[in-house]
């Protein structure tokens, strides 16, 4: 007899701030029931980065794995870096190493310069931007 194989692809994000926020309990069992209810998946690992910030790799079927992207795509608003790395800051030595550089440079820095006006302002009151971050933001990411 012969078995098909279905090819597994493997998504890879970090959660969003409304994802993160609606889970009562932030672990790797909530997490995993969270998205379970939204698709079938393979194997999924949650790699905890700090209090605020997970990674998450998903393997999914090829039909799920577009189910799935639309689905995540809905969710764009990421938890900042003063709260994802609280001990760092932009020009520390950290700043551009590992999950710090990817998360920051790689995933937030594009959806921050995405923001209007009006919705970087919400959005740094919605989470208590610290005063050095502000002044860091206005003079180098064109705000």
């Amino acid at each position: 007899m012969l078995k098909l194989f279905t090819k597994k692809y493997w998504y890879n994000f970090y959660l969003p701030s409304e994802l993160f926020y609606s889970i009562s309990e932030v672990n790797s069992r909530s997490i995993t029931m969270l998205l379970e209810k939204k698709i079938n998946f393979k194997k999924i690992t949650i790699q905890k980065i700090s209090n605020h910030l997970y990674y998450i790799s998903i393997c999914l079927n090829e039909e799920d794995l577009l189910i799935f992207e639309e689905y995540i795509l809905n969710f764009k608003e990421l938890i900042p870096p003063w709260l994802a790395f609280p001990n760092i800051f932009e020009g520390t030595p950290r700043w551009n190493q590992g999950h710090q550089e990817d998360y920051c440079i790689g995933n937030w820095l594009p959806y921050w310069r995405d923001l209007s006006f009006l919705e970087k302002n919400q959005y740094m009151e919605k989470y208590s931007c610290p005063t050095e971050w502000k002044i860091w933001l206005s003079e180098n990411i064109n705000f």
